[in-house]
């Protein structure tokens, strides 16, 4: 990075300058003063880089803004109660709205209701797309899955691509096929959910079909389109490791890249100058919010090895959380982005030597795995359910397993140690390591009802049949940083074998 004096001359201002309008840049960023409505009115010369830096992001804004095509949905409020006095009205409600209503209720009085909700005419059928998901309650009862086939059929014939439950209805639908031994039908249900307009588990949808798929070129080509889309998710790693292949080994092939803070294109130059200047004042939380905001604004104006200049700085200044997430969301943008150096960047090791020394009953490449999704390597956080610190323990929690230790999960030689303790536990109870991460998120009873309803020895399929979003999503990005971790750093650092 350049010297405060060197920095201000590029811009074509003095020092004081630079320190006074990177302050209102970040006043700008936060909400508290508007600059682009200075800019406008101000001809002033001595703000000229900074002015276009700020209009050049509103202009692309206002741009995204009027590209966006998508419309959200409108939903009618859910009935606090289901009867056939309010079906009419819930079937134009939120089906996850519908769904805590639906807590007051078992899932056999919902499979009750079936008769008459396929019968209702006409679109919308929320209330039944709710129903599927309650249906599966009832599992592996054979009511509940006549129940889920009867129900997905009339809620097919009304689901268009753009809708918001799309995706979700066929791919869990697709998977419930599969694990009942119905192929052809789970691939049939599995490629409508790709034809989702906004897919968020287009990874997971590929990978099956191609799992399912026995034509050897037609699976390869579902898991090459997977893997070049979703390099680094979970689902990428799996299809690879099929194939016979080392993704880190693929990494380690691609070049890597000088980071580079001269930009070719104005905007890209811009966005690297004042960025220097938020890091240069001590502003690192605003020139992190900066770095998405001109990550998105001017992705095609930014080299990769701009990118990489970007992820640089905030590794350097940055909070460990911050840095990786910036990392990541950069090589989205860039997949050109992505090698053995930057994965660094996304997968950094901050308190090592304490995993290493106190998560000792289980792997702590593991624990490390856990912290990254957890707090991303916060050791201050706490959830809105109270869980504390790196690992997010609860207190309620700690008590069971370290007497006292509840009062210090802020420490985070504490934090560490109880966190171990927890996941050695519930990988010694549950007996598989995918089931442990679900319990630690989720809680251990809930993964032994799953257990029963979703009978499955595939690990795999087990984690993508978790009813709930949040944990499904866990599992997976747990188990994905477990194997990058292992692979950046296993064989490699001493003290994180």
């Amino acid at each position: 990075m350049l010297t405060e004096s060197q920095l201000a001359k590029s811009l074509g201002i003095n020092k004081y300058e630079l320190q006074k309008q990177s302050k209102e840049l970040s006043m700008h960023l936060s909400g508290s003063a508007n600059l682009s409505r200075k800019c406008k009115s101000n001809n002033n010369e001595k703000y000229e880089a900074l002015c276009d830096f700020v209009l050049a992001l509103e202009a692309s804004k206002d741009n995204q803004k009027e590209k966006s095509t998508s419309t959200k949905q409108k939903y009618l409020s859910a009935p606090k109660r289901l009867n056939t006095g309010t079906f009419a009205r819930a079937q134009k409600a939120n089906p996850g709205d519908l769904l805590d209503v639906m807590k007051n209720y078992s899932a056999t009085e919902v499979m009750s209701w079936l008769p008459k909700l396929i019968n209702f005419k006409g679109c919308p059928q929320n209330l039944l797309i709710a129903s599927l998901r309650m249906y599966e309650v009832a599992l592996p009862h054979e009511k509940a899955q006549a129940s889920l086939e009867v129900g997905y059929r009339r809620v097919k014939k009304c689901l268009s691509e753009n809708d918001k439950y799309y995706e979700i209805t066929h791919q869990r639908q697709g998977l419930l096929r599969y694990s009942w031994g119905d192929k052809e039908g789970a691939k049939d249900a599995l490629k409508l959910a790709l034809k989702s307009d906004s897919p968020k588990a287009k990874d997971a949808t590929l990978f099956w079909i191609g799992y399912i798929e026995e034509n050897p070129r037609v699976k390869k080509v579902y898991w090459e389109h997977l893997i070049k889309e979703y390099p680094l998710s979970f689902h990428s790693l799996s299809a690879s490791k099929l194939m016979g292949k080392d993704p880190y080994e693929d990494f380690l092939q691609k070049p890597l890249l000088k980071p580079q803070r001269t930009a070719s294109a104005k905007e890209a130059q811009l966005s690297i100058q004042w960025l220097e200047a938020l890091y240069m004042y001590g502003e690192t939380k605003k020139a992190v919010a900066l770095s998405y905001k001109a990550g998105k604004a001017f992705n095609e104006k930014f080299s990769a090895a701009n990118l990489a200049y970007v992820a640089a700085l905030a590794d350097k200044y940055s909070l460990p959380g911050e840095a990786m997430q910036l990392s990541f969301f950069l090589t989205k943008q860039n997949p050109t982005l992505l090698n053995a150096q930057t994965l660094k960047f996304i997968y950094p090791t901050p308190f090592e030597a304490t995993f290493a020394r106190l998560a000792t009953r289980v792997d702590p490449l593991l624990t490390f795995s856990v912290a990254k999704q957890e707090s991303a390597f916060n050791p201050y956080a706490r959830s809105p359910a109270n869980a504390r610190g790196l690992l997010q323990i609860l207190p309620s929690t700690a008590k069971i397993y370290e007497p006292k230790s509840h009062k210090y999960l802020y420490d985070i030689d504490t934090n560490v140690e109880v966190g171990g303790k927890i996941l050695a536990d519930l990988i010694r109870r549950l007996g598989k390591t995918e089931y442990a991460l679900a319990a630690y998120n989720a809680g251990y009873s809930r993964v032994e009802n799953w257990k029963k309803r979703y009978s499955t020895q595939d690990g795999m399929l087990f984690i993508d049949l978790i009813p709930y979003t949040e944990t499904r999503g866990y599992v997976a990005k747990v188990l994905r940083n477990h194997y990058w971790y292992t692979s950046l750093y296993g064989k490699s650092k001493q003290t994180l074998r």
